[in-house]
């Protein structure tokens, strides 16, 4: 079987038997979709097809980490057959994963061919079903029996080769987006901190409770204030329900393990000079860290590894501790922007994308799964843009409700807020305001110590900020929480070449 192309391709997801009583039929479907697609988009369009039992579930894997503008669908042909086949549902299951991290619900094109109790009847114990039924599937059923050269078929292909070329136009649109955001350049630091620092320090903060959604006629300030469109589609989720398929999960282990190890090479004469005290046991530390899409590549590897490094030190000391990330679920502002645009386009409309939260460990977690969900982080797909003043908000908040004597809030970040609707639609520096706002608040309260590390990048939001290489990134946490005196080990001991300070 030779490998797919690197064309937008779809995989059908099928009953071989299904298609053999059919006498090929849904074989004929497939060709002529691919066909109607080509002549509408004037793009080659491959939907693959296993028709000799071969596993090809290995592409997917392949497919769903590579740039949005290579798309790539699922056709299930829905037969009772198809709802009680293990490969059927797993590929499925599969490709609702993969659209929950992308923030897409677009990628499954269900063809409803032979009818189904389950579906019929709603059957709300299994989650396949109600996935299925969420869609606009296309019902083929009517023409199961047409032959392929009446002008009805042929009109009902036609229509789901205009969804698919639809959304292959979109999601090259997110992709532009993501290859932005990727190489966005480096904020300047002094025009920040004149045009927003300062004028932020008696805006209001707190977590927005008004909407422009709610009361689209509200004349909010454009100076002080800060307000979202709506906040229906924002999310807090775990990260484990943002996993890929079982091989990428594997693939991604492999490679954070490897980033660890050579991470702990590289600094152990600094990991040997930390001492842990029992004054540390009533500390509660939060690691709140960007997930935006300037961390692809060769940024988020270290910082997944050094998460996973600095929950080992925190686990032995006994210190409390949580990881939390914050990004947004789509690019291009989702759903809010989609509701937005439904209304009519109203002025200033504030934070105009859908939030994604996402819980690496909670206080209440083991500390067992933490390397596990640090290799989800590096989902390239999971990482779009930031709004950091609500995400720093929302970690504030968490870390009060603990009952340590010190609690930290450290904020790894390589720049400044960036949602390219929110911004496009509101007043300059709206996020940028924000954030400082809420920075400056939880300063001047001093419940919290608040810490920031930037990732080759000198953070102007925050009175305490680290600039560090991000071989570096868990130095100066490690330095802070443990008072561990890295420049006197260094001295003490003899470095050959270039040592392990790197």
């Amino acid at each position: 079987m030779t490998k797919p192309s690197r064309n937008p391709i779809a995989f059908l997801s099928y009953v071989r038997d299904d298609d053999a009583h059919d006498l090929g039929a849904v074989t004929k479907f497939r060709e002529r979709l691919e066909g109607e697609v080509k002549v509408q988009s004037g793009q080659r369009f491959e939907i693959f097809q296993d028709r000799n039992d071969i596993r090809w579930g290995q592409y997917w894997q392949q497919r769903i980490v590579e740039t949005l503008a290579e798309a790539t669908f699922l056709i299930p042909i829905t037969t009772p057959s198809f709802l009680v086949s293990p490969a059927c549902r797993a590929e499925l299951e599969t490709f609702i994963r993969m659209e929950q991290t992308l923030g897409l619900n677009k990628l499954i094109l269900p063809v409803y061919y032979v009818s189904c109790d389950a579906i019929e009847q709603g059957d709300k114990d299994d989650p396949l079903v109600a996935a299925i039924r969420q869609r606009n599937w296309t019902d083929w059923r009517p023409f199961r029996f047409t032959p392929f050269d009446q002008t009805e078929l042929r009109a009902e292909l036609a229509g789901l080769a205009k969804s698919i070329k639809a959304t292959m136009q979109e999601l090259a649109v997110i992709a532009e987006a993501s290859r932005s955001m990727a190489v966005a350049p480096k904020p300047d630091r002094d025009a920040i901190q004149s045009s927003v620092v300062h004028a932020a320090a008696d805006q209001e903060v707190g977590n927005p409770s008004r909407t422009k959604v709610d009361n689209p006629s509200a004349e909010y300030s454009t100076d002080v204030s800060y307000w979202v469109y709506t906040s229906e589609f924002d999310e807090v989720i775990a990260a484990s329900e943002l996993a890929g398929d079982s091989n990428e999960t594997i693939h991604l282990q492999t490679d954070l393990a490897g980033e660890i190890a050579s991470l702990k090479r590289r600094h152990l004469i600094f990991f040997q000079s930390i001492q842990i005290t029992t004054n540390q046991r009533d500390t509660a530390v939060t690691l709140l860290l960007d997930n935006s899409g300037s961390l692809r590549s060769y940024k988020i590897r270290p910082m997944a590894a050094w998460t996973a490094i600095l929950s080992e030190w925190f686990e032995i000391a006994g210190i409390k501790y949580e990881v939390l990330g914050y990004t947004t679920r789509s690019w291009k502002g989702g759903q809010s922007r989609e509701k937005w645009m439904e209304n009519g386009k109203p002025p200033n409309p504030g934070r105009l994308c859908d939030l994604r939260h996402i819980v690496y460990k909670s206080f209440d977690d083991p500390g067992s799964n933490i390397a596990t969900n640090c290799a989800i982080m590096m989902r390239e797909a999971l990482l779009k843009e930031n709004i950091d003043g609500e995400a720093l908000l929302w970690a504030k908040e968490r870390l009060e409700k603990q009952s340590a004597k010190q609690k930290i809030l450290f904020v790894l970040s390589d720049g400044a807020p960036l949602d390219d609707c929110t911004s496009s639609y509101n007043p300059r520096d709206f996020l940028a305001r924000h954030l400082a706002a809420v920075a400056i608040s939880i300063e001047k309260a001093k419940k919290i110590e608040l810490r920031a590390v930037g990732l080759d990048y000198d953070n102007p939001f925050y009175s305490v900020s680290n600039e560090v290489d991000t071989s570096k990134l868990g130095v100066p946490i490690l330095e802070y929480v443990f008072d561990a005196n890295y420049r006197e080990a260094v001295r003490m001991k003899t470095i050959s070449g270039d040592g392990s300070r790197k």
